[in-house]
């Protein structure tokens, strides 16, 4: 099995906002033939994520009871990241990704009717440099990969929508960060990522990733004294690759994920700022396509797990963790290298 099928496998870091989970990661591109970029290649890449919540859970139990105003919470997060990698060599390389979003939230208000208000624009662009611990072409059967990034607050967390109250009187507030653009702070990205062959065209992947936030939490309330956070983020996928075809390359995967919010950050500490603490478990199987420059991958992972955690504050009390959950992620993506 050629490297290039891991390749095709891996996770590229996407930073975006959600309910849980928070972190979304867009499969990397590759195929049989792909192994990697060559010195001073380029690739141009798309990577498109879509998730539609349709369940509210407290802690790891459905509870649609408890969703705003006891009426179910209808999330739609869309997202399409551009990116653009150079190599500067055969192990070296940069990637600036932009990632664009539309978004909708759909709720009952005090009015008791449903409102839908749409989100969309630019989020938080990163940059990262990966680096392969060992030549490529030298190590095509077992290779690491780790990057180093900054993500920047680039998307706006401040946008607002039409609120409104049981007297009929409709005011703008800003909405949840579930669709905002940006989390309101810088991070640093931490990334890796091993393949390692364990017989013929099959071999053993993982990706992991890890926001690090440098800002402890935003200038926008959540409720009266309690400011949203600025959270780390977390992401991680481990299974087996098996190539089907080597002209055009196609394999496929299966494994598992987790994609989740820590509780407190590494670097701020504090707990008492509002995030969606918690993590969720999906059933994650793949699939890759490469025909000369042209690849392309898909993946859908389903889930087979959810848990919000409780917040315990530094005043002695616990906040309940609660919040929309979605069934499945859709992932697809495409770059042409050049």
């Amino acid at each position: 099995m050629g490297l290039g099928i891991l390749l095709g496998l891996f996770a590229a870091p996407a930073f975006g906002q959600g309910c849980m989970p928070v972190r979304f990661t867009s499969p990397a591109l590759g195929g049989q033939q792909a192994a990697f970029l060559q010195p001073h290649e380029w690739q141009l890449g798309v990577s498109v994520r879509r998730v539609a919540t349709n369940r509210f859970f407290v802690g790891t139990q459905e509870d649609e009871t408890k969703a705003p105003m006891g009426q179910p919470l209808n999330l739609r997060l869309n997202s399409l990241d551009l990116s653009l990698t150079y190599a500067t060599s055969e192990r070296f390389s940069l990637t600036l990704t932009a990632p664009l979003a539309y978004s909708t939230i759909e709720t009952t208000h005090p009015d008791h009717l449903r409102h839908r208000v749409p989100t969309s624009g630019v989020g938080d662009i990163n940059l990262m440099g990966h680096l392969w611990l060992s030549t490529p072409t030298r190590h095509p059967n077992g290779n690491v990969l780790v990057g180093l990034g900054l993500k920047t607050p680039t998307g706006s967390n401040h946008v607002t929508g039409a609120f409104h109250d049981s007297l009929g009187n409709v005011s703008q507030t800003t909405l949840t960060q579930a669709v905002q653009l940006g989390d309101g702070g810088w991070a640093v990205l931490l990334e890796g990522q091993a393949f390692r062959q364990v017989f013929s065209r099959a071999s053993l992947y993982f990706s992991g990733s890890y926001s690090v936030s440098l800002r402890e939490h935003t200038d926008v309330l959540r409720s009266p004294g309690v400011f949203y956070a600025v959270p780390d983020l977390y992401s991680a996928r481990l299974g087996l690759a098996y190539g089907l075809m080597a002209e055009p390359g196609l394999s496929v995967s299966l494994g598992g994920r987790i994609d989740g919010t820590p509780v407190r950050n590494l670097v701020t500490g504090k707990s008492d700022f509002f995030r969606s603490a918690g993590y969720t478990l999906y059933l994650d199987p793949g699939l890759s396509l490469q025909s000369g420059p042209n690849q392309l991958t898909l993946s859908v992972p389903v889930r087979i797990r959810h848990n919000y955690l409780s917040m315990p504050l530094s005043t002695g009390q616990t906040r309940t963790g609660m919040g929309g959950v979605s069934d499945y992620v859709i992932y697809a993506a495409y770059s042409r290298r050049f």
